[in-house]
């Protein structure tokens, strides 16, 4: 089965994957057609629980950071997901939740809401991840029992990795026990979660399938 994946980095994990039919900021997410159950990685900047931080230091831009100003792109992927059957995905604490009354996850528990959807917190360091990294996802579709998530080993450290100076550098966290990382690879997602979450779609294209 096809699954479309929204959003997607320019190279993502997932055009590797000969069943996924991706659409990368050039393809434009806002083109999908439907027809296919969704991986959505809808833009999270303008919902993060970081935001209050951001205005702080830069009132100036109030409109340009304020939550959910992001044309839109968050909706279009609920909708998509909710139409076709599928999951998204954005980092744990998204504002995105609250705005769109989804079910609040819970550690590695399924949570179903009045909306019929599936919420889950998750931490990709259990797939392999470099960093912890808590994120929500949202399924839309699928019928108990969703798989379950794998847990994170609480001994592993992992940390994120660098720090920002007061003059705008950037600086190493080293106490002998981070590891170091870019941004690209702190937003990649790890092979075994893309996996996941691909057939984690493919579980949900009940209306997919019924509208073929």
């Amino acid at each position: 089965m096809t699954v479309a994946v929204l959003f997607a980095r320019a190279d993502s994990i997932y055009k590797t994957m000969p069943e996924c039919d991706v659409y990368d900021e050039a393809r434009d997410a806002r083109t999908f057609a439907g027809g296919m159950p969704i991986v959505a990685h809808p833009p999270c900047k303008r919902w993060s629980s970081l935001n209050n931080l951001v205005l702080a230091r830069y009132p100036h831009r109030a409109e340009e950071f304020a939550h959910g100003n992001d044309g839109g792109l968050f909706a279009l992927a609920l909708a998509a997901v909710r139409e076709w059957g599928g999951v998204l995905e954005h980092p744990a604490q998204s504002r995105a939740w609250r705005s769109f009354d989804l079910p609040r996850p819970g550690p590695n528990i399924w949570q179903r809401g009045v909306c019929g959807g599936w919420c889950i917190e998750i931490d990709q360091a259990a797939f392999g991840h470099i960093a912890r990294k808590r994120t929500w996802l949202y399924a839309f579709g699928a019928t108990p029992p969703l798989p379950p998530a794998p847990v994170n080993d609480p001994g592993r450290r992992v940390r994120v990795y660098r720090k920002r100076n007061p003059d705008g550098s950037w600086s190493r966290m080293d106490d002998g026990q981070t590891r170091e990382i870019t941004h690209a690879a702190a937003e990649h997602s790890p092979p075994a979660f893309a996996r996941w979450l691909v057939e984690l779609a493919a579980r949900c294209a009940v209306k997919a399938e019924a509208a073929a």
